[in-house]
């Protein structure tokens, strides 16, 4: 019985990604979170994402819209200093700068093939633009606004991050949606 790539190049990708994150993470309390949604974007895909969705170019077109506003959100996260204040915040270990900034633009870089994959239709290759919707989309807006209640003052990343309370639920409702429901 041959195994469909629908279903082994995304157990793969998880695989590579949770290995690469043990390995290179900047903090174990991001790759805590990011494993996390590592299983729960896994999960999605074999769950909740139609067997018969196909990626459309709308979709694709919001992801990017989505992309975009994940890099100011990165300018703003660094200018005020998150991998500083975070760590402070939850009481563990800081973050380095340089840290921070590869692993975001090593994430970036990966989203961007996310994209790609919804451009060409790769179904298989899905597992990236769930996560990216899933987790720096959908939570990180929810995060950002709980930290700045948490922190009782603005934290950084919160203004870009109120663009993604809007554009979460409307990604995810895309990324579910069935062929019939295209139009």
């Amino acid at each position: 019985m041959a195994i469909r790539r629908e279903v082994y190049v995304p157990i793969v990708i998880t695989l590579i990604t949770a290995t690469v994150l043990y390995f290179g993470s900047p903090s174990p309390w991001i790759t805590g979170v990011f494993l996390v949604f590592l299983a729960v974007s896994l999960l999605f895909y074999f769950v909740i994402y139609p067997e018969d969705a196909i990626p459309d170019l709308r979709l694709a077109q919001w992801y990017f819209v989505a992309l975009a506003v994940q890099c100011l959100h990165f300018v703003e996260e660094y200018v005020g200093a998150i991998y500083i204040k975070l760590p402070a915040l939850l009481e563990i270990p800081p973050i380095s700068k340089d840290g921070f900034v590869v692993f975001n633009l090593v994430a970036y870089a990966i989203f961007i093939l996310g994209g790609i994959a919804l451009i060409k239709h790769l179904r298989s290759f899905m597992i990236i633009p769930i996560f990216f919707i899933l987790l720096g989309v959908f939570a990180n807006g929810i995060i950002h606004v709980l930290l700045t209640l948490w922190n009782g003052s603005y934290f950084p990343g919160l203004y870009t991050a109120i663009a993604y309370l809007f554009l979460g639920p409307f990604l995810l409702r895309q990324i579910i949606r069935k062929p019939q429901e295209i139009s």
